[in-house]
């Protein structure tokens, strides 16, 4: 952080340097050499503009003549900028990743026809992150023995060395689909260490957090927009393209509603998760701020229901319950569990049922009488002896699509592993189910004891807000893959930075900077 430069006047030589030799100095040949250094300035601004010029003239000459060599070009110019930007500074690492995050499938329908290696390019940047703090020499030994002392990083560390010896599973049929799996593993937790990294001040903590409510409102609203507005061209032909994609977005005669994301499903658990924290930690904000972030809970909460998932509203019920066990000891938390209790009963039983979208809240909450829930039952039950006879799994992305396209004959190939802990359960086994529970429960320590170790209160409402955040991701587990999406990473690993920097934050110095 830039500091401050503190002048103090004096009434003797202070003083008088400042209006003798200084003065004169800032007149005479400071002066002259301001005039020699814009003189520069503009010159190599000039050029600067004539290269700029000269690269829109040969990008559009081959948009002209070809446009994919064109789009191929420009994508390289931009992300050659991007990655010289997140090497620059690791907090413009970070909001780029967030802003690609939210946006790259949208991109990939609009301009690539959903081919997008979005993938990669997400590992581009987080590793452009990283490899900047090495250019930059920034001081790490201590960050990083700090960071590595938490019980919930050890318990990464743990969980990455176990997907490393997965590598010599016997049972997966090719080792593309590890390479695959520990590719998004590793990335993840490098996306982890970058943000512990920057959040070493409350400012760039406060920093990010402005980002994320920025970057979840356009969504949010983007997605009322289209609930309003319908889905444009691009976006139902891309619906209709496939079969199984229209099987699953539209639903009781209308299309579920996806916003900039991947699917629904990924936007409705981004908006849960986040309106869910934004409810939490706008109590903290004041004036101004406080009705911003309070007014862009709206189209938050509105996208999470047009998104259809049914997931997403047992997020909010299991947070908010989560959240009023945590903080049971006000009176504020005591008067709001009445009131939620009351607006979740009227919801469950207002005699009115010509809303589709109250319809699908409904049905959350009687999932045993739904064919769906049905369906997914059965299948865990007929996959239960696999688990039971593979303890170390069938192998890293062996379950679903990634097994028919990486493992095919493998017996999980396309088997829809339905929830995150059955697809832990059998790509890892029941060691791999038990470590990744064990890194959940410690993960939830780190947010409850940072609550009631904090000693201001802002740090109390985030280390509350990002918690139940967290712990709501964790309940639609069971119901959906509901971590490793890119959407969710950017919300859950930086969240998770957080906690463990509460109470170590840099101190303010002399001059209020941290």
């Amino acid at each position: 952080m830039p500091h401050r430069t503190i002048i103090r006047a004096g009434r003797g030589g202070g003083y008088g340097g400042a209006r003798g030799g200084g003065l004169s100095g800032a007149r005479g040949g400071g002066f002259a050499g301001s005039q020699g250094s814009l003189s520069a300035s503009r010159s190599g601004g000039w050029g600067y503009f004539l290269f700029a010029f000269f690269l829109a003239g040969v990008v559009g000459l081959l948009m002209a003549q070809e446009v994919q060599v064109g789009l191929g070009l420009t994508g390289a110019i931009i992300g050659g900028v991007l990655m010289i930007a997140c090497m620059l500074d690791t907090m413009t690492g970070l909001a780029i990743n967030m802003i690609f995050s939210f946006t790259c499938f949208h991109l990939s329908r609009w301009l690539f026809n959903d081919t997008l290696a979005v993938g990669t390019i997400d590992d581009i940047i987080v590793f452009s992150t990283l490899i900047g703090l090495f250019l930059r020499r920034v001081p790490m030994k201590a960050t990083f023995q700090s960071f590595v002392h938490n019980r919930a990083v050890v318990w990464f560390i743990i969980y990455m060395a176990y997907g490393i010896l997965e590598a010599a599973n016997p049972y997966a049929h090719s080792i593309q689909g590890w390479v695959l799996g520990f590719r998004a593993m590793l990335g993840t937790y490098v996306l982890l260490y970058t943000a512990y990294v920057a959040f070493d001040t409350r400012a760039n903590v406060r920093r990010f957090i402005w980002i994320f409510f920025w970057g979840c409102l356009v969504v949010g609203l983007y997605g009322c927009w289209q609930e309003w507005f319908g889905l444009s061209d691009m976006e139902r032909n891309w619906v209709m393209s496939d079969d199984l994609r229209f099987g699953l977005i539209f639903i009781a005669g209308t299309f579920r509603k996806f916003s900039m994301l991947s699917d629904p499903t990924a936007f409705g658990l981004l908006m849960a998760a986040a309106a869910l924290f934004f409810t939490i930690y706008s109590s903290v904000e004041k004036g101004r701020a406080r009705w911003i972030m309070r007014l862009g809970l709206i189209p938050m909460y509105l996208g999470m229901a047009y998104s259809g998932t049914r997931t997403a509203d047992g997020m909010i019920v299991a947070g908010l319950g989560f959240y009023i066990l945590l903080t049971l000891h006000r009176r504020a938390t005591r008067i709001m569990a009445v009131v939620a209790t009351l607006v979740f009963l009227f919801l469950l039983f207002v005699p009115y049922y010509s809303n589709n979208t109250l319809n699908r809240f409904r049905s959350t909450f009687s999932a045993t009488q739904d064919q769906s829930y049905i369906v997914r039952e059965d299948n865990r039950h007929f996959i239960q002896p696999y688990i039971w006879n593979h303890p170390i799994g069938g192998g890293l992305c062996t379950t679903g699509v990634h097994g028919t396209q990486y493992n095919p004959g493998h017996p999980l190939a396309g088997f829809p592993p339905d929830n995150g802990y059955l697809e832990k359960a059998l790509e890892t086994g029941s060691i791999g189910l038990a470590l990744i529970c064990l890194l959940y429960f410690f993960v939830l320590r780190t947010g409850i004891r940072a609550y009631f170790r904090a000693t201001q209160q802002e740090d109390k409402v985030l280390a509350a807000g990002c918690t139940v955040a967290i712990f709501s991701l964790y309940a639609a587990t069971y119901s959906q893959v509901a971590l490793g999406q890119l959407s969710d990473n950017i919300l859950y690993y930086p969240f998770i930075a957080i906690l463990l920097r509460i109470g170590h934050f840099k101190k303010p110095d002399a001059s209020g900077a941290a």
